[in-house]
């Protein structure tokens, strides 16, 4: 290929630049100094508008994620009191499955301890 103007370091990387930044085309790139100078400032502004979200992404994530853990001990324990400032919000249909689990496996348990049926019809033939 012929000599596009990247014979230098400093001319490479502003090609590079430009290109992942996508305000150039890679194969179009701002040679003049306006231009360079108006492509740093889109640059910029491109950077920022994606870095300053980030920190108030995060820290919602973090709020919701904290509440969300606080409501599952809550809800191991059945205790709704002291670390919790509001009335939380609880899926009823898990804690009605949860609750059905355990009866379940307690009846199960009882059964097992407790003679069968078999063996009472046999006791009284």
């Amino acid at each position: 290929e012929e000599n596009e103007g990247l014979a230098t370091i400093p001319a490479c990387w502003w090609w590079a630049t430009v290109s992942m930044t996508t305000v150039g085309y890679g194969d179009v790139v701002p040679g003049t100094t306006a231009g360079k100078l108006t492509a740093s400032a889109c640059i910029l502004a491109g950077i920022l508008v994606v870095v300053l979200p980030i920190t108030l992404i995060f820290n919602k994530f973090s709020h919701f994620y904290r509440r969300q853990k606080q409501l599952e001990s809550a809800m191991r324990s059945c205790d709704f009191g002291d670390g919790m400032k509001e009335v939380p919000s609880v899926n009823l249909r898990d804690y009605y499955a949860h609750k059905v689990k355990s009866l379940m496996a307690s009846l199960t348990n009882m059964s097992r301890s407790s003679p069968s049926e078999l063996s009472l019809d046999d006791s009284l033939h």
